[in-house]
């Protein structure tokens, strides 16, 4: 499902399905400890970041992260 809204609406804000507790430590993980943002981040953006810790790389040409990617990028961040 996260695959498919990010790919049809990625500016919705991520808060709609992923909560603070779960988007927070996520942000800090890709971010290295930067400042938390005011707002929740798009939708868009934090698939990649949970695809990306399942070994998605985010180049130019490859295109959205599949749901493999996803998975295991959403397994390594709930045990963090």
């Amino acid at each position: 499902m996260l695959t498919l809204i990010a790919r049809t609406d990625p500016e919705i804000f991520c808060e709609i399905f992923i909560d603070r507790q779960h988007w927070m430590p996520l942000y800090l993980k890709i971010y290295k400890n930067k400042k938390l943002p005011k707002r929740p981040p798009k939708m868009g953006n934090t698939v990649r970041w949970i695809a990306m810790l399942g070994g998605f790389l985010g180049r130019v040409g490859d295109g959205d992260p599949g749901i493999t990617t996803l998975w295991r990028g959403w397994i390594l961040a709930q045990s963090t």
